[in-house]
């Protein structure tokens, strides 16, 4: 039997299972295409280091739609950014941190941190991760998250 029938059957199986209901409800933030397509640009502008296929892999994955999902109801798109560029961000840096050695890992999250808690107010002159950590605060600032709560996330990592 070759691996094409062995993937059929088994997914042929998972038609006949019945679909998760969960006892909540699904909301949605009602910007989450909006966030998307913001998504879509982070990556185009600021991830060019990153080669296309890596680009339209990320752009796949809709990373920003955690934020949307886990918080439906924050008030407009200028709350749900900064949220959106944490996790969204976050997570494409797993993908560049597997090619980074641990002492370039810990260059990097210093940098972000010391963006992030306001340490280095300058906003960086290249776009890439930097930027994109430099503009999740001031994002953040401007939607009145408390410098506390930033300083919070800088000490999560």
């Amino acid at each position: 039997m070759n691996a094409l029938s062995t993937n059929e059957n088994f997914y042929a199986v998972l038609q006949h299972l019945p679909k998760p209901k969960y006892p909540f409800p699904d909301f949605i933030h009602p910007d989450m295409q909006k966030q998307r397509e913001e998504y879509y640009e982070w990556i185009d502008k600021e991830y060019a280091f990153q080669s296309i296929e890596a680009k339209e892999k990320h752009k796949k994955h809709h990373l920003t739609d955690i934020a949307a999902r886990g918080c439906p109801f924050l008030k407009d798109l200028a709350e749900l950014r900064p949220l959106a560029n944490y996790t969204a961000n976050g997570a494409m840096m797993d993908d560049y941190f597997d090619r980074c050695s641990r002492d370039e890992m810990y260059q990097i999250m210093n940098q972000i941190i010391t963006l992030l808690s306001g340490e280095d107010p300058h906003e960086p002159k290249e776009n890439g991760i930097f930027h994109l950590f430099w503009v999740l605060r001031q994002d953040a600032i401007k939607c009145e998250i408390p410098e506390k709560n930033l300083y919070k996330i800088c000490k999560i990592n």
